[in-house]
């Protein structure tokens, strides 16, 4: 009766994220369940249950900034998303004094060493006549190409999405098409 009751209780409007959060920690430690209980039983998705969760890790006062309101929206996960107390709280404050937006302290979060949602690589800068060959590649073959130089050696890398793709591109490389039972026994057979 206890577990309705608190689940009934986290899903009142009323509640501030703060509230919500120690609803949901209370959920996990005495009753076992996980975040994708909770996000079902309150109709939301696991994400934002753990983002809700990740607020109870921020500095006492950006706690009580979100529970008065004065972090709206989604300002109060951005800075959330701050490695150190320290950063999270240069950034709570910050966004007080200058009423920055939710893009704004995204992009300050991810300058003061946020959590990245995908690492990125990038590639060191080529030659534009290069880059305009692999374009010529790509337009030619309809697929992804990329071209490397390592000293006097070239690298024509062709990235096909799947079989029917392969079959298309060899076709139009080479004159023949890849038959795709003839690829699958050759990768059955590598391995």
């Amino acid at each position: 009766m206890l577990e309705l009751a608190l689940l009934e209780n986290v899903q009142r409007i009323d509640l501030n994220p703060i509230e919500k959060a120690k609803g949901f920690r209370h959920l996990i430690a005495d009753f076992r369940k996980t975040q994708d209980e909770i996000a079902k039983a309150v109709g939301q998705d696991r994400a934002t249950v753990a983002n809700t969760l990740r607020l109870l890790e921020l500095p006492i006062e950006m706690q009580e900034a979100v529970q008065r309101g004065a972090l709206g929206g989604d300002m109060h996960a951005r800075c959330s998303r701050c490695r150190t107390h320290r950063g999270a709280g240069l950034l709570f404050e910050r966004t007080l004094r200058e009423d920055l937006s939710v893009r704004d302290v995204e992009t300050l979060a991810a300058e003061h060493g946020a959590r990245k949602k995908a690492a990125s690589r990038k590639r060191p800068t080529q030659p534009a006549w290069l880059t305009q060959l692999e374009d010529r590649w790509r337009r030619r073959l309809g697929v992804k190409v990329g071209v490397t130089l390592a000293g006097q050696r070239a690298r024509i890398s062709i990235q096909c999405g799947s079989f029917d793709e392969l079959e298309r591109v060899s076709d139009l490389a080479v004159g023949l098409p890849a038959k795709r039972s003839e690829v699958r026994d050759q990768a059955v057979s590598e391995e």
